[in-house]
């Protein structure tokens, strides 16, 4: 896991998203009825993968925003960036691989 805390998750610019009341959808192109339904957690990961900041960092972030220890947020947000990776929704923003 030590290796994923350090990516800088970026999202793919192809996929539309959009997020309606704190919870985001996510669709690829050319997938018309596959659409991503994320929780507000997950929506507020989604959000914070610009690229600039490590999966380590957004997990700070997420410990600040929401009630969840750190220990569960890096778990918890390496898990859905590899997911998210495996999908192709994320890229590895700075080249590494998870």
């Amino acid at each position: 896991m030590e290796a994923v805390l350090e990516l800088r998750p970026l999202r793919n610019p192809a996929v539309e998203w959009r997020a309606i009341g704190g919870e985001a959808t996510l669709l690829l192109p050319g997938e018309t009825a596959a659409a991503h339904e994320l929780n507000e957690v997950a929506s507020r990961i989604w959000e914070l993968c610009d690229g600039r900041r490590t999966v380590r960092e957004i997990a700070g972030r997420i410990v600040e925003e929401f009630e969840v220890d750190l220990a569960t947020a890096e778990r918890d947000v390496a898990d859905f960036v590899r997911e998210m990776l495996d999908g192709v929704l994320l890229l590895p923003g700075d080249g590494a691989r998870a």
